[in-house]
């Protein structure tokens, strides 16, 4: 099984206090944020190869460059997140085959869902992005 996918959402101690203790909303609402836009995207309607899932049901599967179909809920409900301090949170997609959606394969073009979720985010905190940093925890 592969290591889960990690992402650290944080403050600069300096902006923490300048931030007069709103330091750890604001990294909360970032993680959250960055959870729902990633279950966001793989929700939207997708433009891939259509296929039968039994008798009757008709999955639709992501075409390249789409973030990942939801066909079972297993890469959207493997994404979490966590307080790891007073201004830190991580972000964790638990699914084996998280990176290989994210990154593709030589045999798979990618399925981009968490780099949008973060510019997206990025976007919508863009007054404190100055003092905010979203890395891949390794």
């Amino acid at each position: 099984m592969a290591d889960p996918l990690r992402y650290d959402v944080e403050i600069s101690p300096e902006a923490v206090q300048q931030m007069a203790g709103q330091a750890s909303m604001v990294v909360r609402s970032m993680a959250v944020g960055i959870v729902a836009e990633m279950q966001r995207l793989m929700s939207l309607p997708k433009t891939g190869r259509a296929y039968r899932r039994g008798r009757t049901a008709v999955h639709i599967a992501s075409a390249p460059g789409e973030a990942p179909a939801m066909d079972t809920g297993t890469l959207a409900n493997s994404i979490n997140w966590q307080m790891t301090g007073e201004a830190q949170a991580t972000v964790t997609i638990n699914a084996n085959y998280a990176a290989y959606l994210e990154y593709g394969t030589r045999f798979m073009a990618r399925r981009p869902y968490i780099e949008p979720a973060l510019d997206k985010v990025r976007a919508d905190f863009a007054g404190i992005l100055g003092q905010t940093r979203v890395r891949m925890n390794r």
